[in-house]
């Protein structure tokens, strides 16, 4: 099941690819931004770097300006023309990333070679604080408030089974609103996924800051928590 990043980024390369002569000429966009998540002792900080293009990519490397003998290797996701890195979790630390411009270097099929760059600034959005996260078992769904965060431009929350299997993406969330409830019948559910009493199932809570020009593919801050919740408990 896509998440709704990827079919918005979908979206965004088809319109892109359209827009371009039969000589297409090369386009290349990146984007740096900073991970947040809490564990029970800290908030943590990590990196993510995407690229994309109207062409596909063969590689792509990433290297913030003002740091020395730093580079990161991004790779493949979902689509050739879309290349990703994020900081492993076991490397996720206490201190933010390196901010500032960081330089793209692609090499796109025909082995042309592509420079672009994007803007990291020091803004934060932290995860959000849960009020409640619980099973109402009147309205057979999940209650989930949590407090306002006038910073977030949007929230996605997903939901992982047992086997650690995606079975449910919500559309994008308001970053005004502070609750959210799911039901068997609520839009997102994977192909043939009904809830099951009794299955324990995770929730990612994602929230998204965007730069300035507000834009899906123009990400400053993302973060995350999970919490976990029964069916019918």
């Amino acid at each position: 099941m896509k998440t709704v990043s990827q079919i918005v980024l979908g979206l965004f390369l088809i319109s892109l690819i359209s827009c371009e002569s039969s000589e297409q000429a090369t386009t290349a966009f990146g984007d740096a931004f900073i991970i947040t998540k809490s564990t029970e002792q800290d908030t943590l900080y990590g990196l993510a770097l995407h690229a994309f293009s109207n062409k596909n990519f063969q590689s792509v490397s990433a290297s913030p300006a003002e740091s020395v003998d730093v580079s990161y290797d991004l790779s493949m996701k979902v689509y050739q023309n879309n290349f990703y890195y994020e900081t492993s979790s076991a490397n996720f630390g206490t201190e933010s990333p390196q901010t500032g411009e960081y330089n793209f270097a692609g090499v796109v099929e025909g082995n042309e070679d592509i420079a672009f760059l994007d803007n990291l600034t020091d803004d934060i959005i932290y995860p959000p604080v849960y009020v409640t996260l619980e099973y109402n078992t009147t309205e057979e769904q999940i209650d989930i408030e949590w407090e306002e965060d006038t910073d977030v431009d949007i929230y996605v929350f997903s939901m992982t089974d047992e086997n650690d299997q995606t079975v449910f993406i919500s559309n994008g969330i308001s970053g005004e609103a502070t609750e959210f409830k799911i039901d068997k019948d609520t839009y997102g559910w994977a192909s043939g996924v009904t809830p099951e009493a009794g299955t324990t199932y995770t929730i990612l809570f994602e929230a998204y800051l965007y730069e300035a020009t507000k834009t899906d593919m123009n990400l400053q801050c993302k973060s995350m928590i999970t919490r976990e919740v029964t069916w019918g408990e």
